[in-house]
């Protein structure tokens, strides 16, 4: 899948109101703003969420939800300022539309024929009026006209360089590619909003021990039909497999490089450690994250390392991922296959709080190998994960255990 941009940026700074605006709307919307330092990430079903970064040229929106932003945008253009939307889709086109007074006014699209027959907007591609109208002195129109005839795989570098020659390069990115982290943009300042529907409660009527997986049952061989088909076409289709793999492996890097060369949101975790945090720390024994509210003490055989999660330890030269998760993420990922039909699956307490092992194997031409943990607190489920290619020893499961014992939820 590829880039999906989408944002609204208004000449000036002016984060105030516009700060104002969205409280405002999300409030006769019936959400009101929680605070950032909550346990649980952003959950899209029940939340809505923004990141606004400012300075003297521009203010700029990133919005959580796509399937809204038509109507924040006619919130943010009613007051007679100019709101720039940017946007990109699947990295296969790119484009913007000027509104001024909740109308259209200029708009560009790099490819209008993309869904079928051309798009007739009926707005002029008047890059001398956006200029105008966004007081944007200074900036090259033949250098506007380029990217907008520009080539290439990846339409989010077109789109990002538009950004970056206006003065608005955070407008290049979708508020799902930000997090607290790549606040940081050169040159601005940013804060990050989270609103809560009136009466949503991620963690309501869960129950992690009523949620049971089904025995496993034996696989049956799958009939085959390559002993059909001639050896020509059998060689073949072994060698295909062969393939995919390196091929799959290239591409992916191939992607990663053009993604951190581009300037592409977050193409550094892609390049570096994905889905890392840094909010946790050493303080004597215990590995403590005070932003998730938790703490744990890795047992003898287990040491606390700088890898990806909320409380990243590492057994046997395996590491454990941990995240917090919404009872929504908790039952999705509990509906997995491979934690569905466990090898071995035990409901359990730590003090009073309901927890859940479960050790599965996931049959392939190398087995991998689960062992999989879920603490339920009123405020989240913390899920640990270690993911192995070879069956742990049972003294390795032992430290395991002896450290998701320990977990603890601070005040």
């Amino acid at each position: 899948m590829g880039a999906f941009f989408s944002s609204y940026s208004i000449p000036g700074d002016v984060h105030e109101v516009v700060d104002q605006k969205a409280k405002a709307w999300l409030s006769r919307k019936g959400f009101q703003e929680i605070e950032e330092s909550a346990v649980l990430d952003y959950c899209k079903e029940g939340e809505r969420a923004l990141f606004l970064f400012w300075n003297d040229r521009w203010t700029i929106v990133l919005y959580s939800h796509f399937d809204e932003e038509e109507r924040f945008l006619f919130e943010l253009s009613a007051d007679g300022r100019p709101v720039l939307h940017l946007w990109a889709h699947d990295s296969d086109l790119w484009g913007y539309e000027l509104h001024v007074n909740r109308r259209p006014i200029t708009a560009f699209n790099s490819n209008p024929k993309y869904f079928g027959s051309e798009e007739q907007s009926g707005i002029p591609n008047d890059i001398e009026l956006l200029i105008e109208k966004c007081s944007l002195q200074g900036v090259d129109v033949s250098g506007i006209l380029q990217l907008q005839k520009k080539r290439g795989l990846f339409k989010e570098e077109a789109c990002g360089a538009f950004a970056k020659a206006i003065g608005a390069a955070p407008a290049a990115s979708h508020y799902d590619y930000e997090s607290e982290d790549t606040l940081a943009s050169p040159g601005f300042s940013a804060v990050h909003r989270r609103f809560r529907k009136h009466g949503f409660d991620p963690m309501r009527n869960f129950n992690l021990h009523a949620v049971r997986g089904e025995p496993k049952q034996p696989e049956a061989p799958s009939p085959s039909l390559l002993p059909s088909l001639p050896l020509g076409y059998r060689v073949l289709i072994e060698i295909m497999k062969i393939a995919a793999i390196p091929i799959g492996w290239v591409f992916g890097l191939i992607l990663a490089w053009k993604m951190k060369r581009s300037g592409f949101p977050g193409a550094a975790d892609v390049m570096d450690n994905l889905q890392g945090e840094r909010d946790f720390a050493l303080e004597g024994e215990w590995l403590v994250n005070r932003k998730r509210r938790c703490r744990i003490r890795p047992a003898e055989g287990a040491a606390p390392s700088r890898g990806s999660g909320i409380l990243p330890f590492i057994i046997g030269g395996n590491e454990v991922f941990s995240k917090t998760m919404s009872a929504k993420e908790a039952e999705h990922t509990l509906a997995f296959p491979h934690l569905r039909h466990a090898e071995k699956e035990t409901d359990f307490r730590i003090g009073s709080l309901p927890a859940k092992f479960i050790c599965s194997k996931i049959p392939a031409r190398q087995e991998k190998y689960f062992y999989v943990f879920f603490i339920q607190s009123p405020l989240a489920v913390y899920h640990f994960s270690l993911e192995s290619k070879a069956m742990l020893e049972s003294a390795d499961i032992d430290v395991y255990q002896k450290t998701i014992d320990s977990f603890e939820i601070l005040e």
